[in-house]
């Protein structure tokens, strides 16, 4: 469930996952993030770009999550950092193939046997971009 605050709207940027049973009011995430299963961020609640949001984390009113965070636990806290971009990349595009799959009826993908070579060859790809935005 995604829906505004009683203060604020709630703003979810770009690339970002926001998995199945999550609830979200008035809260902000940042660009390329995934928010795990069953997590609940409350009004106030910011998320750092390229963070993760382990299943079942529930982030107290007003909680700030650093950038490039890994997030865990009840009242949810930034366990470590550190750079997420690639794998967050990753998961934002197989959502979106997996979807557009499913949109034209081939509901098993993921099942495929060429599609573990593709995955492969995707998240190597987005390493290198990544290593190279970062270098420059």
């Amino acid at each position: 469930m995604i829906r505004i605050g009683d203060r604020q709207g709630t703003h979810i940027g770009s690339y970002c996952s926001v998995s199945h049973h999550c609830t979200v009011i008035g809260a902000s995430i940042e660009s390329n993030c995934v928010i795990g299963p069953g997590s609940t961020l409350l009004e106030g609640c910011v998320v750092g770009g390229h963070s993760i949001v382990t299943p079942g984390t529930v982030l107290s009113e007003g909680t700030v999550i650093p950038p490039n965070s890994v997030v865990a636990g009840s009242p949810g806290k930034a366990l470590i950092r550190r750079n997420n971009r690639a794998l967050i990349r990753y998961y934002a595009e197989m959502y979106y193939r997996n979807a557009c799959a499913y949109a034209e009826g081939n509901y098993r993908l993921l099942a495929r046997d060429d599609f573990a070579g593709f995955a492969q060859k995707e998240m190597e790809r987005l390493e290198k971009e990544f290593a190279v935005i970062a270098n420059n």
